[in-house]
């Protein structure tokens, strides 16, 4: 199995496997990767993680028809993040595809996309396509990007619920926050300050 590159300049992604397009063979390229500890941990600070124990992909990346460049496939992840209610660590399994279209510049879409010319894109539309960047498509980054998108954005212990939590004090009285949220307000307003 392959291992994701360190970067090489500060500029580079945290986990950085660039591949040249233009050495593609016509049945495409399988790559397998797998981010080293160096690249975790920035990947943990990058994300806002409390820990990020594996990162690897399985990736083909092909020519297709239309002179677009297609990577399919999966990641996986085993991330730690921090419960939005009690704070304790939140571990899960992350495995999502990938499905990612690239362009190279120079290609008639590359050249019809950075015409200026208005286009109109529907909300039902796929992605646009990426382009290319001198020559390379950067699959650690890629994955990186993705896991981004997978993690959940409000992770939670098991079994806390956000109706269980209290809101209120003696002068108030207890209330549970999903029974009438907006009656605790109410009996604020008639407490006359000191």
């Amino acid at each position: 199995m392959k291992r994701m590159m360190a970067p090489i300049h500060p500029s580079t992604p945290e986990c950085s496997y660039p591949i040249e397009v233009v050495s593609l063979p016509s049945e495409g390229r399988s790559n397998d990767l797998a981010a080293i500890l160096e690249e975790r941990e920035a990947v943990v600070a990058r994300l806002g993680l409390q820990e990020l124990s594996s990162l690897t992909a399985s990736l083909l990346v092909a020519r297709t028809s239309g002179g677009f460049i297609a990577v399919t496939g999966y990641f996986e992840a085993e991330v730690v993040q921090t419960c939005v209610v009690t704070l304790v660590p939140v571990r899960s399994r992350v495995r999502e595809n990938i499905s990612a279209m690239f362009m190279e510049d120079g290609s008639a879409s590359a050249d019809k996309k950075h015409s200026g010319a208005e286009e109109l894109i529907s909300i039902e539309d796929d992605d646009p396509p990426e382009l290319v960047k001198e020559g390379l498509i950067d699959l650690g980054e890629l994955v990186v990007e993705q896991l981004a998108l997978a993690l959940d954005p409000y992770p939670r212990a098991p079994g806390v619920n956000f109706g269980a939590v209290t809101w209120g004090s003696d002068e108030v009285g207890e209330t549970p926050f999903g029974d009438k949220p907006f009656a605790v307000l109410g009996k604020l307003k008639n407490i006359k300050p000191s």
